[in-house]
């Protein structure tokens, strides 16, 4: 550890060089105190590069981290000079409530392929906030694995490999009625854009979609060479209008919608999947409804694997391509 503490009000931490640590700054269980600020602690001018994580924060509450252009952010962390970008996690966080992060790059720019964790939330970070953060070049862009009612906004998740990953979050007292939001994000040119998981509750859709949780704009999709949105145990869900057609090249390529395991009550409506391995996929789970969508041009349109024979495909254009249907046929 270059700095590591572990309780206490109103720390501050100024113009210090934490380079090459296991963890450069670990701040935990601080408080905000009497000073004139409303943070549990300040830091500004640090830098944290070559380090296997830059900033380690846990049972913390009320804080703003951003670059210096973000008024009123209590941790501030240069662009370019941080040293976000050669940290092998940038952001590590475990139960941080009622906290943004806002405008930070922790883009990968070390040596090698796509490294670590932009930003990784282990569990229980409530109301969270995560927005106008480019994470590039990384294993995971953003990973959010537990907490209620994350929000993220903004983002530029490109060339990762995996890009959003979302892991038992559930629905809080926002007004929102699903488990996370996410509107506005990237994710062109990931293996994975989505990987959600242990989910219930959950509507994806374009900005046409009203009342979607999370809103994907159309032509984003194009590029992500692998499962486009990635599910395990993701239950009571919909996914609508989406395009999730390849356009990286002529070769078919990935999967559309790939549910890996146990996802049940799931609605597939008005999907465009295309020029894919498998437009959509799912194995095991039951009660999965793919209506009025298009897979055409794909080697599999639908691959449906040991899932309840309650299961219904409607009205869907299923063109040069297989239909396949495995254990339990629809």
């Amino acid at each position: 550890y270059g700095i590591r503490f572990d309780s206490g009000q109103d720390a501050t931490f100024t113009n210090n060089v934490l380079t090459n640590n296991n963890t450069a700054l670990r701040m935990v269980s601080a408080t905000d105190g009497a000073d004139t600020g409303s943070g549990p602690f300040v830091a500004t001018g640090n830098s944290l590069g070559n380090s296997g994580t830059a900033l380690e924060l846990l049972n913390i509450t009320g804080l703003i981290i951003g670059d210096a252009s973000v008024v009123g952010a209590h941790v501030v962390l240069a662009d370019g000079t941080s040293g976000l970008n050669t940290a092998s996690t940038a952001v590590f966080l475990s139960n941080v409530d009622n906290s943004t992060i806002d405008n930070l790059d922790v883009t990968w720019t070390g040596n090698g392929s796509r490294t670590g964790e932009g930003i990784y939330n282990q569990g229980s970070s409530d109301n969270l906030i995560i927005q106008n953060v480019t994470s590039t070049n990384r294993s995971y862009g953003i990973r959010f694995d537990g907490g209620i009612d994350p929000t993220f906004t903004n983002n530029v998740l490109t060339n990762n490999n995996t890009a959003l990953r979302v892991l038992n979050t559930t629905d809080g007292g926002d007004a929102g009625t699903g488990p996370f939001a996410a509107t506005g994000n990237t994710f062109a040119n990931s293996s994975t854009a989505l990987d959600l998981q242990n989910l219930t509750g959950l509507l994806v859709g374009d900005s046409s979609v009203v009342g979607a949780d999370v809103v994907i704009a159309d032509g984003g999709l194009g590029t992500v060479n692998g499962e486009v949105i990635f599910l395990s145990n993701v239950d009571n869900s919909t996914f609508d209008n989406l395009d999730l057609t390849w356009t990286g090249s002529a070769t078919r390529t990935g999967r559309g919608i790939y549910s890996q395991n146990s996802s049940d009550n799931v609605t597939v409506v008005r999907i465009s999947s295309s020029n894919r391995n498998d437009g959509v996929r799912f194995d095991n789970g039951t009660n999965l409804n793919v209506n009025n969508s298009t897979f055409t041009n794909n080697n599999i349109g639908v691959f449906s694997n040991n899932v309840g024979t309650s299961s219904l495909v409607n009205n869907n254009t299923i063109q040069v391509m297989f239909f396949y249907e495995a254990l339990n046929p629809f």
